[in-house]
């Protein structure tokens, strides 16, 4: 097909197809009327390095900047019927810059456009051919609920079950659909790295770093808290709960890697395995629907091979009925295969008699040469280079070593590192350099890997310092931060104060001072005079009270007499009424004047005034003796009031110490003030979430911080989180720089040592290294073994060796046969 019929049937498929040059043209690619991609055709026949750039900046660099976001990933560079080396080729299609990059031959590009074509084309269904071979020999309850046990032995005999019911129908309500992962956070018992442990994720999210900062490791957090397990490293659990997310928005969920039952049940759900299949396997479902390998990714886009591009593909396209239908498979092969091989064993057995009497019909028919075997077998063992020397009668396969030899030799092959001892000598050599030269590094690579733990663990002791210090910024929105560490001892000091200022004021309140407000006395002067003058009342009121007791008596007993004598005088009188004198005194007295005088002179002739007087002194003892009680009561209250409140009142008057009372009385209002405020920033501090504890704690720490107890103020700390951070991302650039000089060593490690296989760290390489030194001790010894009994040339064949000693085994077996042969003729 001629260039030009190609850009005929490209008119056809683009519009506004032109030609840029004599051999770049191109044109936009509709689908539905709307702008699908933008793609140059290049009919160069060779093309340089140099074409590729001046393509690659001339022209891509150009449409690309030019086009929104949505049509920039849908720019194509073909290259047709052209010609590259094979490294220009392989970095043409591993470059997707400005645009992807194709290369067709003309078929192959006409085939990429007939969407028609393969639309009319029907694609085998893989499950249905499956099933359709497995129900042609019997077998569909493979695809059925059927326990392994109950199939298998409805196999054996014959007696399977024709209609079955496939797929998995148990009800998995409670089973959770994951729609999104709105973010995941990973616990400081979560691996090292990455340093950042709380990620939120959008729609389309880009994860960069350098190897070794934790990309793989938050991969693997979504796949443990969706699965309970890594595909990398099944057989390692993370710690509980080290992980935690928010799934579908409003899900939280926790990573618990021995809730097999959880993950068993979303494997069955999402991915339709089989529910009879022990344990968790939904990792591994999850690998190969969902989380598409990068390795594969890489392996898909770059490889030109046939089978690597189908494994990868096989990893992506196969649904979830595959899964079941092939986990299915495998254990009915595992259960089958042990009557199969039953029945091969018998088959073989049948096979090798029927093979062994047709031989024995052959010989019998054409016996072969005895004598030219013995000479073969001679030839053989010279070629060998056998040290001993072996006559005909020796020869059999223990006398020549056979078995000994064939097992070394197996071994070499099998390496596949070696073939004769002059290879032998130099891959020693090259192991040798090779550990020199890891050697000579690793002492660089282990410090700059010491250096980072160092780095991290500085990072998060920063780290916990910055939040410890972030904590605490919420107390300086409260105006009288400055007080909070002792506020709530303040507060019981007011309370107290309070309480007993209300107890002077009730107490002093009823004290009655106004007597005492115009002495000149100190207080304990005056507390003593009254006190003197109390006992002094107090002795005179006992001795009057004493004094009229006495007086009272002996009025009593006068009172008695002239009553006694009153009554004997009438009584006298009565009986001599014609008596003419007085009978005590003989005075002459007529009768009735001596009666008359009786009533009269006995009357009223003691004279009690001297009692009346000593009652009445008595009165006013008692009266002065109450009032100097009460004034001594009221100083002996003012006393106790005063002994703690009033230093030195001993030496005031009264009326100072009133003065100091009233005035410390007044002082309540201020104390009541000082208890709002502190009260106040107490219910502030409550109103952020603190405590007045929880405050104290962060600044004892922070002030140890600062090295400081002097500047506590928020500008202070401002600047502390502010160099914090300086000091973190410095960190982190450090750790960062660190991981790229190891990657770096690595990589040309790898290069001048011309590694295969990808690895992490320089004790993978070293590891390696001594692995292949002790594979090639081992062949050292199997080469040596074989020297016991060869001759062997340093440049001789191990293969060749190999070959030779199968044709020894060989002509030995046939000298034993046609000897046996010749027994059972005779």
């Amino acid at each position: 097909m001629s260039i030009s019929t190609i850009i005929d049937k490209s008119k056809e498929l683009f519009t506004q197809f032109e030609p840029i040059n004599d051999t770049l043209y191109k044109g936009n690619y509709q689908i539905n009327d709307k702008l699908a991609g933008i793609y140059f055709l290049n009919f160069s026949e060779r093309i340089s390095e140099e074409d590729f750039e001046e393509l690659q900046y001339k022209y891509l660099a150009e449409e690309f900047y030019k086009n929104e976001d949505s049509l920039q990933w849908n720019i194509y560079l073909l290259f047709i019927n052209s010609t590259f080396n094979d490294g220009l080729k392989s970095k043409i299609l591993s470059n997707d810059k400005y645009a992807r990059k194709l290369i067709f031959k003309e078929d192959e590009f006409l085939d990429y456009f007939e969407l028609e074509d393969s639309d009319r084309t029907s694609l085998p269904n893989i499950v249905s051919e499956w099933k359709n071979e497995l129900k042609s020999v019997d077998l569909q309850e493979v695809y059925s609920e059927a326990t392994y046990v109950e199939a298998v032995d409805n196999f054996l005999k014959n007696s399977s079950v024709k209609e079955v019911s496939d797929g998995v129908t148990g009800s998995l309500i409670s089973t959770i659909t994951v729609d999104k992962i709105s973010s995941i956070n990973l616990k400081e018992n979560y691996r090292h790295f990455p340093l950042v442990r709380n990620f939120n994720f959008g729609t389309v999210n880009l994860i960069n770093g350098v190897n070794g900062s934790g990309k793989t490791s938050l991969l693997e957090s979504i796949e443990l808290i969706l699965t309970g397990k890594s595909n990398r490293n099944s057989d390692k659990d993370e710690e509980t709960g080290s992980i935690s997310a928010v799934l579908n928005n409003n899900i939280e969920e926790v990573y618990t890697p021995n809730v097999t039952g959880k993950y068993k049940s979303r494997d069955v759900k999402w991915y339709s395995r089989n529910h009879l299949v022990r344990g968790n396997n939904c990792y591994q479902s999850f690998n190969q629907f969902n989380f598409f390998n990068t390795d594969a990714a890489y392996q898909f886009a770059s490889s030109d091979h046939e089978d690597q591009i189908n494994e990868s593909l096989k990893q992506i396209v196969l649904g979830a009925e595959y899964t079941f239908l092939r986990d299915r498979i495998r254990g009915f092969e595992g259960r089958l295969r042990p009557e199969l091989n039953i029945v091969e064993r018998e088959l073989k057995e049948q096979k090798e008699l029927i093979e062994s009497h047709t031989q024995l019909i052959h010989v019998l028919k054409a016996d072969s040469n005895f004598e030219d075997i013995k000479k073969n077998i001679a030839g053989n063992v010279l070629a060998l280079q056998y040290k001993n020397t072996f006559s005909a009668d020796d020869y059999s396969i223990s006398n020549l070593y056979i078995n000994e030899i064939k097992t070394e030799i197996e071994y070499i092959l099998n390496q596949n590192l070696v073939f004769d001892l002059n290879s032998l000598d130099k891959l020693k050599s090259e192991i040798d350099e090779q550990v020199d030269t890891v050697n000579s590094l690793i002492n660089e690579y282990n410090e700059r890997n010491a250096q980072r733990i160092d780095l991290f663990k500085q990072h998060k002791s920063l780290r916990v310092k910055r939040d410890k210090i972030k904590s605490i910024l919420k107390y300086f929105v409260i105006e009288d931060y400055g007080n909070i560490e002792d506020s709530e001892e303040q507060l019981q000091k007011h309370n107290l104060k309070l309480s007993k200022l209300e107890k002077i004021k009730n107490e002093f309140s009823m004290l009655e001072l106004d007597s005492f407000l115009n002495e000149n006395k100190r207080f304990k002067d005056l507390q003593n005079s009254r006190n003197e003058d109390f006992q002094k009342v107090s002795s005179d009121r006992k001795e009057i009270e004493n004094e009229i007791k006495i007086l009272s008596d002996n009025f009593s007993a006068v009172d008695d007499i002239l009553n006694k004598i009153k009554l004997l005088g009438k009584d006298f009188l009565s009986h001599h009424e014609h008596s003419q004198s007085c009978p005590l005194c003989e005075q002459q007295i007529s009768h009735s004047e001596l009666f008359a005088k009786l009533d009269n002179d006995f009357k009223n002739n003691v004279d009690k005034s001297i009692l009346e007087e000593r009652s009445k002194k008595l009165a006013g003892l008692k009266t002065k003796e109450v009032n100097l009680f009460f004034e001594l009561n009221t100083l002996n209250g003012l006393e106790f009031i005063v002994q703690q409140e009033v230093p030195d009142y001993e030496r005031l008057t009264v009326n100072e110490i009133v003065s100091h009372l009233n005035f410390i009385l007044n002082g309540e209002a201020l104390v009541l003030q000082e208890k709002i405020r502190i009260e106040t920033t107490l219910a502030q501090v409550t109103a952020i979430g603190g405590s007045v504890s929880e405050f104290k704690s962060l600044r004892e720490e922070i002030v140890t911080y600062l090295n400081s107890d002097n500047s506590f103020e928020k500008r202070d700390i401002d600047k502390i989180l502010l160099r914090l951070e300086d000091d973190i991302k410095e960190i982190v650039d450090d750790v960062e720089k660190l991981s790229q000089e190891n990657d770096l060593l690595i990589s040309n490690l790898s290069k001048s040592l011309q590694l295969k296989e990808a690895v992490d760290n320089i004790s993978e390489i070293l590891a390696g290294i001594k692995s292949q030194s002790v594979k090639v001790k081992a062949l050292e010894r199997s080469f040596i073994k074989v020297k016991v009994y060869l001759d062997l040339q340093d440049d001789q064949s191990i293969t060749d060796l190999s070959k030779a000693l199968y044709i020894l085994e060989e002509n030995i077996k046939s000298l034993r046969d046609s000897e046996n042969r010749q027994q059972e003729l005779q």
